[in-house]
């Protein structure tokens, strides 16, 4: 994983602090690995994938609505490199909650729905207050509670 860390920054066209960068991707990280020690059918090898490459891709710190698509086509061409491998289904999940990470869906599938809920956990460093509305599992917005007291 830190061979994929180490690649992706050293392609990251923003500057290292960016409100989007690797600081970002380490808190998207440690949101999802802690939902998914509360629950065993959150794969953590998506959710820690996900936390690196879902803004991996951005070409500007403020509007880049096309970043997700960007970061989910690299998918292939990180596993051409050796830096991810994974089984069709994860694959198929982690292009998924890549490519719409940012366009404020909700999932059903657990999976997805931790890596959105583990990104949206940080929306305060741009300002916004994250809202229970916008959250697809039951473990974010615990996790959403506990930062802030919102009642859920």
């Amino acid at each position: 994983m830190e061979e994929l860390k180490e690649y992706l920054i050293s392609q990251f066209l923003l500057r290292s602090d960016s409100l989007h960068g690797p600081l970002h991707w380490e808190s998207v990280l440690r949101n999802g690995l802690l939902m998914a020690s509360k629950n065993k059918n959150i794969d953590k090898e998506v959710v820690t994938l996900f936390s690196y490459i879902h803004d991996s891709k951005r070409v500007d710190e403020y509007i880049d609505i096309n970043h997700g698509q960007r970061a989910a086509n690299s998918l292939h061409y990180l596993e051409k490199l050796g830096l991810i491998n994974l089984s069709k289904n994860q694959k198929e999940l982690l292009f998924f909650a890549i490519k719409y990470h940012n366009q404020g869906y909700l999932s059903k599938d657990i999976t997805i729905g931790a890596c959105w809920d583990s990104d949206r956990l940080e929306l305060d460093r741009v300002g916004i207050l994250p809202s229970t509305d916008f959250f697809s599992t039951s473990e974010g917005k615990h996790l959403l509670n506990d930062r802030y007291r919102i009642q859920i």
